[in-house]
């Protein structure tokens, strides 16, 4: 049975015009220091908001939990803080960047979104077939990460390992969609110890390994889905430990109490969420998720045609909204900054099949 990704995979790669032809040496040059360029301008707003935890507590280890579970920014900040090329770029900045601490940071965030950037590329590249398409297409991520990241309005904190959670949502995705499942297992872990929502990215997984296998099978049975799951299961056991070893070593830290404070792990925070919810200036900061559109990814959804990443944007995006009405705080939409992962490589298969359809007709 002919997978009906791979036809369209086929279809597309053997277009004729400036999309079937490999982008020159100096082209792909052009683009990466463009992107770089584009990646240096976030970097400086993103650092110009307050930081909501204190960047040398949490470096020691002391910052309220849940923050201090995000602790992967924390071994970077003990690494080169105290460097001595950090330490002297502080002194001769000027502003926020006086401090060795908002130096790295910026160095984090500008090597975080230019890594987000070149994972998507990657995934639309295989996505679409077309290499060209798929990096310009993949710069929308910066573009929403302005709205999520760094708005001028509401709350507007930011936190170290924000930019990060984004990069490796978008580089697990392209792994899973080019099948490096090694590479995907090495990041994993350090996903995990940068924050907890990298487990929706084992939702995708489960999503494409199902769609994979509906494919060249036919139909899913438990026989054949049996990988699948022992993946899943070894992805949530990779979880586990390393959320409860965080809980232990940060055992006796200050926890933040914006909301019911119910365990070591998670606050509770559905009641706050929902009062915040219902009232109406709240809308158009919501709506303003993903840079306004989420719902031109509903109007043209049946222009994805590719089953597994409809599917994972028809389950992982209520899915995401609804794990963060338990324990986030939604004002904040920094919360689902980790969406674009998931939103751009849709909107790219979008925009892709209408002009080709354009061009066809």
């Amino acid at each position: 049975m002919k997978s009906v990704a791979a036809a369209q995979y086929r279809s597309v790669s053997s277009m004729e015009g400036p999309e079937g032809t490999a982008p020159r040496g100096w082209e792909t040059v052009g683009w990466l220091l463009f992107t770089l360029l584009v990646c240096v301008p976030f970097a400086l707003c993103y650092d110009s908001s307050l930081d909501y935890l204190d960047l040398d507590a949490y470096t020691r280890g002391l910052a309220p939990t849940p923050y201090q579970f995000r602790a992967l920014p924390m071994f970077v900040f003990r690494l080169f803080v105290n460097a001595p090329i950090v330490t002297a770029l502080a002194r001769h900045a000027r502003g926020p960047f006086h401090d060795p601490y908002q130096v790295v940071q910026a160095v984090i965030v500008v090597c975080s979104m230019f890594g987000a950037v070149l994972a998507t590329s990657g995934t639309l590249r295989r996505l679409t077939g077309d290499r060209r398409f798929g990096r310009w297409f993949s710069l929308v991520v910066v573009y929403m990460a302005y709205f999520n990241l760094a708005p001028g309005w509401g709350l507007n904190y930011s936190y170290p390992y924000d930019v990060p959670s984004l990069m490796f949502f978008c580089v697990g995705v392209y792994l899973v969609v080019t099948e490096r499942v090694w590479l995907y297992y090495l990041m994993f872990p350090l996903a995990a110890l940068n924050r907890e929502t990298i487990c929706f990215l084992t939702v995708f997984f489960a999503i494409w390994s199902l769609e994979r296998i509906r494919e060249r099978d036919g139909k899913v049975t438990g026989k054949n889905a049996a990988p699948a799951a022992v993946h899943v299961l070894a992805q949530a056991a990779l979880w586990t430990v390393v959320k409860l070893s965080l809980a232990h070593a940060f055992a006796n830290n200050f926890v933040d109490k914006i909301g019911p404070a119910t365990g070591a792990l998670f606050n509770i925070r559905l009641r706050f969420n929902l009062h915040v919810l219902i009232k109406p200036q709240q809308w158009p900061v919501f709506l303003s998720c993903c840079g306004f559109l989420l719902p031109a990814l509903w109007l043209q959804r049946r222009w994805i045609r590719y089953p597994a990443i409809s599917r994972a944007c028809a389950i992982i995006l209520p899915l995401w909204f609804a794990g963060m009405m338990m324990v986030a705080v939604i004002p904040e939409i920094r919360v689902f900054s980790e969406l674009s992962a998931f939103v751009v490589p849709a909107l790219g298969l979008i925009v892709h099949n209408r002009f080709r359809a354009a061009r066809a007709e």
